[in-house]
């Protein structure tokens, strides 16, 4: 891995670390002061936006990183006029997507009691074309994206604790996380004003067709990841809202931090599928893959563990029923870590947008009608495992269309059966250790073992003589022969 490749993903971990410790200072916070009940209201219509945003976005997230990674290398002429038609193009989208979505606040009894609540989730709709992270990222401008993350972050929690007080206060809670986020939108277009330039003959539909086709993946992916959350507001109540919005949010609240080396690899992706460099699209899928398997395999068994003293500290033994449900969605942790890497940094990179959608529509179609047969029946627990398996499906789809894209390139590798056999041997130790340590403080338990299953998992790698561990002892003993 190369010192420019390590920097990015160091401030990518600092992005995501702040994105765990954010939601960690938070949600234990926000849930106890608001209750199952308006926790849950927060979530609906949080889950509902989510959909008007990808409208309003159209697929730029994926499609921006692409055509700015490409517009780059052609000259500073060609990058802005690429910038400004895609900020057109997402203009029009947003605006759009706004008008739809206060028509459906105005017109659908469910909206229209919380109109408040929605009219401030707009706001976010609204906005959306400002959404710049694609520019920076292909950029490879990862210093700026964590400082401005670090800000928001920071002015979301002062002002959390400042006007959230009681429970009646989910309004407040709702605004206090959307409008710094809007703020920085601002700022980021002011930070790339000079590539916005409406002289020149532009074509704006150019990109329409491609992005169109990203949108609908994107879309559908969102109804399925979302979906859960949706169904359960309308096949059940705001309290079961509630409830499975904790266990979601601490089962994916880890993802960021594995996805996160995706993001710093995908423009050097691109480039070597640009220029056919088949060696270093190697290369840099087998840092991704080690590193999704290395790291997902311990995390979901340390996380299996600990999980009950998770919810109960972070949000309050009233939670304590989503516990099973965190733990059947534990694995989607690994399956979307995988899947997003099929995705965003093979398939969309090599023009293979339609493939994705077919694979997201089968997604989708099992994942609404596992909803609709579990949920009435088996309420969060059910919506857990429709997640799961839809999840587990799309992967393997995923990994499958990989496999035909990249027929030369092999997924099995034999060194990489020591993270499993690791694996193995921390369920045995934490199945044990589990029982000792059974009636201590929570927050003493998840110490003990997370701790000792992670010096176990590193030792055993050590053990194997795992490569990427090699490399590691080996550098740390330069280190202390040149001291």
């Amino acid at each position: 891995m190369s010192l420019k490749i390590f920097k990015n993903y160091l401030f990518n971990i600092v992005i995501v670390f702040t994105n765990i410790i954010f939601p960690m200072l938070l949600f234990p916070y926000a849930s106890r002061i608001l209750t199952p009940q308006n926790f849950g209201k927060y979530s609906f219509a949080n889950s509902i936006s989510s959909y008007f945003i990808v409208i309003a976005t159209l697929g730029i997230s994926s499609y921006g990183v692409r055509e700015i990674s490409n517009l780059k290398l052609k000259g500073a002429d060609e990058l802005k006029k690429g910038i400004t038609e895609l900020l057109l193009l997402t203009l029009i989208s947003s605006v759009l997507a706004f008008i739809v979505f206060i028509l459906s606040i105005y017109n659908l009894e469910t909206f229209k009691i919380e109109k408040k609540l929605f009219l401030i989730f707009s706001l976010q709709i609204l906005f959306s074309f400002l959404t710049l992270d694609y520019f920076f990222i292909a950029m490879e401008e990862h210093k700026r994206r964590t400082i401005r993350v670090l800000i928001i972050k920071g002015l979301s929690l002062i002002f959390l604790f400042t006007f959230v007080k009681k429970t009646e206060d989910y309004n407040t809670f709702a605004a206090v996380i959307i409008l710094p986020e809007i703020i920085a939108k601002f700022i980021d277009f002011l930070t790339i004003r000079k590539y916005f330039s409406l002289k020149g003959k532009l074509n704006v539909l150019k990109h329409l067709k491609a992005m169109l086709v990203i949108f609908i993946y994107l879309f559908s992916t969102t109804i399925y990841l979302n979906l859960d959350t949706t169904m359960l507001g309308i096949l059940k109540t705001n309290i079961e809202v509630g409830y499975y919005a904790v266990a979601i949010k601490m089962t994916k609240i880890i993802i960021p931090l594995i996805t996160s080396l995706g993001v710093v690899l995908t423009p050097g992706i691109i480039k070597s599928i640009s220029e056919k460099n088949q060696k270093k699209l190697f290369e840099n899928i087998d840092y991704y893959i080690d590193f999704i398997i290395a790291f997902t395999l311990p995390m979901i068994i340390i996380l299996n563990f600990i999980s009950k003293n998770l919810i109960y500290l972070f949000s309050g033994s009233d939670y304590l029923v989503a516990v099973l449900p965190m733990k059947i969605m534990l694995p989607i942790i690994l399956f979307i870590s995988l899947s997003g890497l099929c995705a965003a940094q093979i398939l969309i990179p090599s023009g293979k947008e339609n493939k994705i959608l077919n694979i997201s529509m089968v997604g989708l179609v099992l994942n609404i009608s596992l909803n609709f047969l579990l949920i009435p029946k088996y309420s969060i627990v059910g919506a857990a495992t429709a997640t799961l398996i839809s999840e587990f499906l799309v992967c393997i789809l995923r990994i499958n269309e990989v496999k035909k894209e990249l027929k030369e390139y092999k997924v099995i590798k034999k060194y990489r059966y020591s993270y499993i056999y690791a694996s193995l041997i921390i369920i045995l130790i934490g199945v044990k250790l589990n029982r000792l340590i059974l009636g201590l403080n929570e927050f003493i338990q998840i110490i003990i073992l997370g701790t000792i299953l992670t010096l176990v998992y590193i030792n055993i790698l050590i053990l194997l003589e795992d490569k990427y561990v090699k490399k590691l002892l080996k550098k740390v003993q330069k280190r202390r022969n040149y001291r």
